[in-house]
């Protein structure tokens, strides 16, 4: 059984996630846009992820994606904070060169997804994390 679900381009839920992304990449300009446009819902223990390779962006359905409203009027508004500040994440890295060697910015490897995520401890954790629940798939 698969733990996620592609969310449809059509959906209030996919434009949301959409328009904060571009919002990220706005807030720090770069030539690169990794987003392939997939939308996974995940139930995996996690809040997101961006596959390195694929540019295919998973959310956590339970924790990201509900509280993705598009509402200023915040019913739970640390849960809502977390997934606004989840997608503008996701969208730094979406932003971010991979295996660019005179790029000083870049990421040139998934080891070095520790220097982007904040601490080696997280890296290790993320990697191992997205090696098990990569490939996505469709359900």
């Amino acid at each position: 059984m698969s733990l996620d679900r592609l969310v449809s381009a059509e959906s209030d839920v996919y434009r949301e996630v959409q328009r904060l992304y571009r919002i990220a990449l706005s807030l720090r300009p770069t030539a690169a846009d990794r987003w392939n446009g997939e939308l996974f819902a995940t139930s995996a223990d996690t809040l997101g992820s961006m596959h390195p390779r694929t540019g295919t962006m998973k959310l956590s359905e339970h924790r990201v994606l509900r509280y993705l409203t598009g509402s200023t009027v915040a019913v739970n508004p640390r849960q809502q904070a977390q997934a606004l500040a989840t997608v503008l994440h996701e969208g730094t890295h979406g932003g971010m060169e991979t295996d660019a060697p005179t790029e000083p910015n870049a990421v040139r490897s998934e080891h070095s997804l520790g220097l982007i995520e904040g601490s080696p401890r997280s890296a290790h954790s993320s990697i191992s994390s997205r090696s098990r629940s990569w490939p996505a798939t469709t359900v």
